[in-house]
């Protein structure tokens, strides 16, 4: 492609997107089978930059129709242009620490800019005011649902977003306010607060209880890596991709050794799903599982593993609750160590 001026492309040199353009597979073969080259593309809309084709005549009929079905940020123009218009965002926290909307504001190098162009509709961590009732564009849902008024806050959102993404442990899984889930909930309330009686919380559970969502970001905290991808994905009218493999892959990767078998350390790598890079396991700790767990994870012989090594039935157990205690996979693990949680 030839130099960017003004924040857009003055011309290509290849007759590549001018014939996926004019062509009525545009669409299907962005979705179906990218080619690498047109990354670069999709990622400058997303930046807001646009992509502008000079070219002597308007876009065919067949073209602006494969645009129209694209998703709703992508707009085709009369001089050939390909534009992204304002993209609605709002993020929004229930029950949780705050932790991955901390990272969102922190990924200074790319996520500031990824967003610079985005109208943020409502973001109470990085702004005062805003709209809570949308619509959206995107809505990043961050925390576990723990209170009724959440539940019916969170079904208006779904209604006024074309796109729904849980980021972080807590609202995918239920995370770390899901350990309450294993206590009966006014015991719960009573250690916290003198008064319980205003008190009308609920056991955690995870965003999609409630609605329906279009992907998943997990971490505790996310990862800004697979936020920025999770979000090109959507723009490219794609779903999001997920891994299907444990940690344990990438310890090998990196070329770590086991903390389970080598430093015999109650490692959940077996059973969680990868994207972190094994952060844990290469700086030498076993790993919490804050991904959750992976596909088809056999909970239930890694607990019998940690009981050979020595594990009570209690640490047992709070290896496969302190994260995502709602997934059927680590419940089933924890189901065997539980002595009356």
């Amino acid at each position: 492609m030839t130099k960017r001026r003004h924040g857009r492309y003055s011309g290509l040199k290849t007759s590549g997107m001018m014939k996926r353009l004019h062509c009525p597979s545009f669409r299907q073969s962005l979705s179906r089978n990218p080619d690498a080259r047109y990354a670069p593309m999709i990622f400058d809309l997303a930046h807001g930059t646009g992509l502008s084709i000079m070219q002597s005549k308007s876009l065919p009929e067949d073209a602006k129709k494969e645009l129209s079905r694209l998703p709703c940020t992508l707009r085709g123009h009369d001089n050939g242009s390909v534009s992204l218009k304002k993209f609605r965002l709002g993020v929004f926290k229930f029950s949780c620490c705050a932790g991955c909307q901390f990272q969102i504001i922190y990924f200074q190098r790319h996520i500031l800019e990824f967003f610079r162009d985005m109208e943020v509709v409502y973001f109470k961590m990085a702004q005062s005011g805003g709209v809570e009732e949308g619509p959206f564009d995107l809505a990043l849902i961050e925390g576990a649902v723990t209170q009724s008024d959440q539940a019916d806050l969170l079904k208006k959102i779904r209604e006024n977003t074309r796109w729904l993404i849980p980021i972080g442990s807590c609202a995918i899984n239920g995370g770390i306010p899901a350990i309450k889930n294993h206590t009966p909930e006014y015991e719960v309330e009573r250690r916290v607060y003198e008064n319980v009686t205003p008190v009308h919380s609920m056991k955690a559970e995870p965003i999609d209880n409630f609605v329906p969502v279009d992907g998943y970001v997990k971490g505790c905290p996310v990862g800004e890596p697979h936020l920025v991808e999770t979000v090109i994905s959507l723009l490219m009218d794609k779903r999001p991709s997920h891994f299907d493999y444990s940690v344990c892959v990438e310890c090998k990767l990196r070329q770590n050794l086991c903390v389970l078998v080598q430093w015999k350390k109650p490692c959940m790598g077996p059973v969680t799903s990868a994207g972190c890079g094994a952060l844990c396991p290469s700086h030498g700790r076993a790993c919490f599982a804050c991904w959750g767990p992976m596909k088809d994870a056999n909970a239930p012989a890694l607990a019998r593993q940690f009981e050979k090594m020595g594990f009570g039935p209690s640490d047992i157990f709070c290896r496969f609750t302190q994260y995502g205690s709602t997934e059927p996979e680590f419940r089933r693990g924890a189901e065997l160590y539980d002595e009356g949680h």
